[in-house]
């Protein structure tokens, strides 16, 4: 029963029969007591008994008007008890007895209401949608009341959302808001509820603002009450809004709506008692458990993701048929769960099942269906089972011709482009041809000849003639694909003003393919390169509108293929002619790249805030932005584009001049020449080498005060070499770890050590080599006794850049340098999480993740000490909160961090520094963790930040992409310089080598020099074990190497005291432990 039936069930107990029952207990009040007993204590058989004797005994008496209240509570005891098929039919006769024997027609609308919802709770939306529709016609007869008005347009509006159909949807909310509205505040429940539908279907149609602006009048009208029935519609508009910010990127801010949708529904289960009630608020909790779960997996934490699912699972158990689709959908979650984790099997048992579930739900003949057997054949065909694989896509595709309907067909051309794909991995092209030929047809059949789709099967047409060197054929189908996107070909100069095209990646995945034929025949040429600039550039125009996560890794796709092949073919120009010219765009090449990433990461945010710039701007940035976003369901017109792309070109014209910081990091193309790279960063003791990995060879750009080379080497597989020799350097494996560091030493510096020539040398890595510190490469064949003395930080000083363009454009920025130092030290103590744990509300979420962290109580004592022996600013315990951090770190000229810091790889702006939770509550956006995304929003003016304790979180270990957005967001933030590790290094040896570090810092070392010298001083002195790289390796500078502005001054001498007093406390702590163990 809904709860607005609920609510008139109850006045119709109060100001019912029951009024004259003072005196003589009348027998169907009593029986109406009973039933309302039975039915909250789901008590099924005695209710039905009970209720057919009440309709009965009520026979020509007063308690007929009221009969109607039972219609939920009975068809849904005969549904519990007896089945499906049962409660439906149980619901059919009773509202027909409700028809025949009262004529209120509001009465006969509860009934039908209740009817229709016991449809909805056991997946039949159709059936559903059929009952509110013919309840609408009732509704709008003379005399029936606002509430039962407005309530019947509701439920049609709820159908047809469920039925996908938002655009009408909407418009039935809206009016019953507009019902609503004329009505008396008793409405105003009903008013949030229409309202909340309206900013979902608005919602779903990308109308974003508009549906925040719903969503939050909904909470207007829901004010402040703990009414069991408002907190469950609290809740829902709660979850929207966290939708509505997952939809804009920021992550952070959805989880902390969905966390209180959580526990207002959980406050509402543990209050109500009414089943009905608690039924909507456990299935609303699930879709928040799923919505997390699914937000989870984005960010690569497979666990939490996990455990998630199984929380929403256990809920939906509890409430639903098991056959129910809101519970099948689950199955497949937890498919795509394992199979992004690569548990093949394990995704393909559950996909089994998930398929069998939807057979027995649906039939065969169900677009559910044919799409889980299409992804099954996927995973059959990962799996290395063919003719499996083969038979699903025979049995989806069979399936799909015997079906009818106009949206069966674009799933069927979809199946048979999948099934190409299959084919023409196995080198099938006949078959793949066959096969796209098909869906050529049908797609040019739906959306004309000339359409993308269209172009699309062309151009996998083209590649599978090349690949059996039919190239007439070839250029024929590459030439009509290209003919179909000439409009998305953008000028070659001037501003790209950003666009949302429908599948992004084909224009440069097109010019690729046709340059690559040509080069087939030929040497390359400038007309070539100039194809290639053509795809970049249309790459470079969709990165800043793109808000999809398929369309931006089909891009990321498109873009790698590009450049790799570009900067392949200037390597060849330079070749043929030595001109410095192809050089110079080899370099520019990689460099684009680079910054083409970095955009592309911070435009997944399209909420994300920046220092300096207004957030009414940024809101202006994101509408207009929205304005140019196409998807199937709503493809813009030529004039409606025109004018939002020049709306979009004077919005950015005036950004430019008025936030150029900001603009250069969005929307600058600026790349630096090699010439500007030598007068800036380089002098006659410093060089630069750059590095670009491209399809089977490696780009080695050498850069001196008074010279460039480029050097290609073919890579015989670097990066798995690279992420092998990361294995054997924390997995302490000596004999791996040297024959790996020669091998790498092989591929990636002898090339050109000739051509290094300088003590000290800036590195600017590519891909897997950032994961790589080139200090513990070997320079000659030697053994483990042996190794120190053949170390690359024996020749050289090294540290790193993320790209020469954003090093150039940060000291362009030269901004003024803080004073004195700031230290920071959760400690992360047990008393620390017992302080964050009372401070939970009754029903609050916990952060386990939190709790889980080891505790850090000798960061703790250097930042105490500090507070004993120097003025300087302390943050330890409770008070290193991310609010103090915020307020405090712009001040200061040195940063350390004494803190644990989660790299994220799968989602790097998410990579996260850990700070203390106190002091949290639900009026504050801070949630104990400084993202890099929010340092964006910082203005820093420190000149070196220290983060010792990185440690890998989501996402592959290998990848490097948290550790780069964690420096380029302090960076941005003004701190061009920071230590970190690449890996979880030791304690020990780490405060022995920053003790070092800040010493040589504090004689007026640059920074490079001071952490050489500092590691170079432990390995001097460490033997066996203690002088493997894993302890002391861990370490690097990424950014400016200049020496800090006043090293001479007391900045440093609370590090030197503190550090000593804690190395000797480690000692102390090291030796009792080892006395526990010889003890023992």
């Amino acid at each position: 029963m809904n709860t607005g039936q609920r609510c008139i069930a109850a006045a119709a107990l109060c100001f019912g029969p029951f009024a004259t029952a003072q005196v003589t207990p009348d027998p169907l009040a009593l029986r109406d007591s009973l039933i309302w007993d039975l039915y909250e204590n789901e008590s099924h058989g005695p209710l039905l008994r009970a209720v057919d004797q009440q309709v009965i005994e009520a026979k020509g008496t007063t308690w007929e008007d009221s009969l109607f209240q039972y219609t939920y509570p009975y068809a849904r005891a005969a549904w519990k008890l007896n089945g499906v098929e049962a409660g439906m039919s149980a619901a059919s006769g009773f509202v027909e007895r409700i028809r025949g024997i009262d004529e209120n027609p509001e009465h006969v609308l509860e009934a039908m209401g209740d009817q229709s919802w016991l449809y909805y709770e056991v997946g039949l939306i159709e059936e559903c949608f059929k009952v509110d529709s013919s309840a609408l016609v009732i509704a709008d007869r003379p005399g029936v009341s606002t509430m039962a008005r407005g309530r019947a347009r509701q439920y049609v509006a709820f159908d047809l959302a469920q039925l996908g159909n938002h655009a009408a949807a909407a418009r039935y909310f809206l009016d019953a808001r507009g019902i609503y509205l004329n009505g008396d505040s008793s409405l105003r429940m009903n008013l949030a509820e229409s309202c909340n539908g309206v900013g979902s279907s608005y919602w779903h149609l990308g109308r974003n603002r508009e549906a925040e602006r719903f969503y939050l009048e909904s909470l207007k009208w829901l004010g402040d009450s703990e009414e069991s029935e408002m907190l469950v519609r609290k809740a829902s508009a709660i979850g929207n809004l966290a939708l509505l910010w997952e939809d804009a990127g920021d992550l952070d801010k959805s989880k902390l709506y969905l966390e209180r949708n959580i526990a207002l529904n959980t406050k509402v289960i543990e209050r109500t008692k009414d089943p009905t009630l608690r039924d909507e608020a456990i299935l609303t909790r699930s879709r928040s458990y799923a919505n997390m779960a699914a937000m989870y997996h984005s960010l690569g934490d497979m666990a939490t993701a996990r455990n998630l699912l199984d929380r929403a699972t256990s809920d939906r158990s509890g409430v639903l048929e098991q056959n129910d689709v809101k519970l099948l959908f689950l199955k497949e979650s937890y498919a795509d769960l394992e199979r992004a984790g690569g548990n093949l099997e394990k995704a393909d048992t559950l996909l089994q099942e998930y398929v069998d579930a939807c057979m027995q739900h649906y039939g065969i003949a169900s677009s559910y269906t044919t799409l889980a057997l299409t992804k099954q054949a996927g995973v059959a065909a990962s799996l290395g089972q063919l003719h499996r694989a083969d038979s699903l896509f025979d049995r989806t595709i069979r399936a799909q011709l015997g079906m009818k309907g106009s949206e069966v067909a674009p799933v069927l051309a979809d199946t048979y482009l999948a099934r190409a794909q299959f084919r023409t991995d196995q080198h099938r092209y006949p078959e793949a041809l066959e096969d796209l030929t098909k869906a050529r047809t049908i797609y040019a059949d739906i959306h004309g000849g000339m359409d993308r789709h269209v172009a699309q099967c062309e151009l996998a047409m083209a590649r599978a003639e090349f690949a059996q060197g039919r190239i007439d054929q070839a250029d024929l189908l590459i030439n009509a694909a290209l003919s179909k996107l000439q409009d998305r070909i953008p000028a070659d100069t001037g501003m790209l003003i950003p666009r949302s095209e429908l599948a992004p990646h084909l224009l440069p995945e097109v010019l690729y393919q046709k340059v690559r034929m040509d080069r087939s025949r030929r040497l390359a040429t400038t007309g070539d390169l100039h194809e290639l600039e053509r795809a970049i550039r249309a790459v470079a125009r969709n990165k800043n509108a793109l808000r999809d996560e398929d369309s931006r890794l089909l891009l990321l796709g498109a873009q790698k293929q590009v450049f790799d092949l570009a900067q392949d073919i200037a390597f060849e120009l330079h070749q043929q002619d030595g001109d410095r010219a192809w050089l110079e765009k080899l370099f520019a090449l990689s460099e684009e790249n680079r910054s083409i990433l970095l955009k592309q990461r911070l435009n997944t945010f399209a909420s994300l805030s920046y220092a300096g710039v207004p957030d009414s701007t940024l809101e202006q940035e994101n509408m207009l932005l929205k304005q140019l976003e196409q998807d199937e369901d709503h493809v813009l017109d030529a004039n409606t584009l025109l004018a939002n792309e020049r709306a979009y070109a004077a919005f950015l014209g005036q950004l430019q001049r008025d936030h150029p910081n900001y603009f250069a990091l969005r929307y600058g193309d600026r790349t630096y020449a090699i010439a500007d790279v030598q007068r800036e960063l380089l002098g006659p003791e410093r060089s630069l080498v750059a590095y670009s990995m491209t399809e089977g060879s490696i780009h080695i750009v050498v850069i001196t005060q008074d010279r460039a080379e480029v050097v290609q080497v073919a890579d015989p597989g670097v990066g798995r070499l690279v992420l092998d020799l990361d294995r054997a350097v924390v997995d302490r494996e000596m004999e791996h770890y040297i024959e790996r560091a020669r091998e790498v030493h092989r591929i990636v510096w002898e090339p050109v050590a000739h051509l290094l020539t300088t003590p000290e040398v800036i590195i600017i890595p590519d891909e897997e080599l950032f994961r790589l510190n080139f200090e513990v490469l070997l320079s000659r064949d030697c053994e483990v006794k042996d190794h120190k003395d053949h170390l690359l930080i024996r020749e050289h000083t090294i540290s790193y850049l993320l790209s020469a363009t954003t090093a150039l454009q940060f000291k362009a920025l030269d901004r003024p340098h803080g004073k004195g130092s700031l230290a920071i030290a959760p400690g992360f103590s047990d008393a620390l999480k017992q302080e964050y744990l009372a401070a939970i509300p009754d029903n609050g979420p916990r952060d386990q993740a939190y709790l889980d962290h080891i505790q850090q109580p000798f960061a703790v004592i250097t930042a105490k000490e500090l507070g004993k022996l120097f003025a300087a600013r302390v943050m330890v315990g409770g008070d290193a909160t991310e609010t103090s951090f915020r307020s405090e770190a712009g001040r200061y000229g040195i940063i350390h961090l004494g803190t644990h810091a989660e790299v994220n790889n799968s989602s790097p702006l998410y990579s996260k520094l850990i700070l203390s939770k106190s002091g949290l509550d639900s009026t504050t956006s801070s949630d104990g963790y400084l993202h890099a995304y929010e340092l964006y929003q910082m203005e820093l003016s420190a000149e070196l930040a220290v983060l010792t304790a990185c440690e890998t979180g989501a996402g592959q270990r290998h990848s490097s992409e948290g550790v780069r957005s964690l420096a380029h967001g302090f960076a941005y933030a003004g701190c061009p310089s920071l230590v970190m590790s690449l890996w979880k290094i030791d304690e020990k040896t780490s405060a022995s080598i920053i003790s070092d570090f800040y010493h040589e810092l504090a004689d007026g070392q640059a920074k490079n020099k001071a952490l050489r010298a500092a590691k170079l001083a432990y390995l001097d002195a460490a033997e066996g074990e203690e002088a493997m790289p894993y302890y002391w390796a861990g370490l690097v500078l990424v950014g400016d190497v200049a020496p800090v502005s006043d090293p001479g001054g007391g900045s440093f001498a609370w590090i030197l005291v503190v550090l000593g007093l804690l190395a000797a406390a480690m000692a102390i702590m090291l030796a009792r432990r080892s006395g526990r163990k010889s003890a023992a």
